[in-house]
């Protein structure tokens, strides 16, 4: 990796606040747009985020080529030198990652449409407030309950 720069944060994934979910979709436009465009990483770039809290600290380091880019994108349109913006790109990736692994999320987005992609705005919702785990994930389980009762049941099949 060529960067090594890590950024600091006060407090744990868990403990990282809600964010607006507009804010959430702009983070996700900035991704998005970064990787269309071929962003690459440098040596300014955040190599990762050390959480430091009251269980000790934690290192997570962006060692995914489009995590990079992603995060990229975000540090550069809103910066990772808060905490808002270090909750806003993790949220983010915590989003993509279960998007990318749970099965029942399937329904509520399509990539690759001619508009981009098209993502339900409960994810966003939900995302933009549900406390991360420890490991800077959601709980899949936990997300789909908060999402159903804003999509309905047949939407989630």
């Amino acid at each position: 990796m060529s960067s090594r720069i890590l950024i600091d944060s006060p407090v744990t994934p868990d403990a990282l606040p809600a964010v607006h979910p507009g804010d959430l979709r702009r983070a996700w436009s900035a991704a998005t747009v970064a990787a269309e465009m071929g962003l690459e990483a440098d040596w300014t770039d955040a190599a990762g985020v050390t959480f430091r809290g009251p269980g000790g600290e934690m290192t997570v380091l962006f060692e995914d080529v489009d995590a990079r880019v992603w995060v990229a994108g975000i540090n550069r349109a809103v910066g990772l030198d808060t905490t808002h913006g270090i909750a806003l790109c993790f949220r983010l990736l915590a989003l993509i990652d279960l998007m990318a692994s749970a099965a029942w999320t399937r329904p509520l987005f399509e990539l690759g449409g001619p508009d981009g992609a098209e993502i339900h705005p409960a994810l966003f919702r939900v995302a933009s407030s549900m406390p991360l785990g420890r490991d800077a994930r959601f709980d899949s389980r936990e997300f789909e309950r908060r999402t159903r009762p804003q999509v309905g049941p047949a939407r989630l099949t």
